[in-house]
């Protein structure tokens, strides 16, 4: 990150956090086979517990469905938008404001398995 924001800089870009840094990263496979899947799991500030202990709440309280916790895919389901939806949405705030659209960076790789290659 620290390089894409050099780089940025030199390239007369902003200087923008477009993600912020979480205090530390793992690498978890929730499902039971070793087939399973592998995620990129970011904690920061976790309040009273240790990262360990945040880590083995989730797979030991929270139901795991294809390697993945339900919490996530129910934030995933509730925060998307249909296209038409975000094509909308982007028209009333262009006509509302007076603003133009800017086209913003794919956050496919934080959606990604941990160690995938992209799409």
């Amino acid at each position: 990150m620290e390089d894409e924001r050099r780089k940025a800089q030199k390239a007369g870009g902003k200087n923008r956090i477009r993600v912020t840094k979480a205090r530390e990263m793992y690498a978890a496979r929730f499902g039971f086979s070793p087939t399973s899947m592998t995620f990129r799991v970011d904690l920061h500030n976790c309040r009273g517990m240790t990262t360990d202990e945040v880590i083995n709440d989730v797979y030991n309280y929270c139901r795991i469905y294809g390697g993945y916790p339900k919490p996530l895919i129910e934030a995933h389901q509730n925060s998307c938008f249909l296209f038409q939806d975000f094509q909308n949405l982007l028209a009333q705030a262009t006509v509302r404001l007076g603003s133009k659209p800017q086209s913003q960076p794919s956050m496919d790789i934080l959606f990604q398995p941990f160690g995938a290659s992209g799409k």
